[in-house]
């Protein structure tokens, strides 16, 4: 059966609000360009210690100092290996 367009809107979690069922892990700029490209994150550039109590299995909410999620990360050996980035939020763009 065909959901329509609202219907399916009405239904989506906003990005933040879902990663809030997460370990909240804190970066600072280093480390949110670190997470952007997909490369390791040494706990130099993580600003809170909370994901050191984390299994290896739990998925962590990565977030830049203003409180934009960043990635999704797991815990390994000393630091965090980002498991799925989001997307840079832009702001809206308007065509003619």
């Amino acid at each position: 059966d065909q959901m329509t367009a609202e219907a399916i809107e009405g239904r989506l979690i906003p990005l933040r609000q879902a990663c809030s069922a997460l370990r909240r892990v804190e970066l600072d700029d280093d480390g949110v360009a670190h997470a952007r490209h997909g490369r390791p994150i040494g706990p130099e550039f993580i600003l809170n210690q909370g994901w050191r109590e984390a299994s290896t299995e739990e998925s962590l909410a990565l977030f830049a100092p203003d409180g934009e999620p960043i990635a999704l990360g797991r815990r390994v050996n000393g630091g965090i290996r980002v498991v799925r980035g989001f997307a840079a939020s832009a702001p809206d763009v308007l065509g003619r």
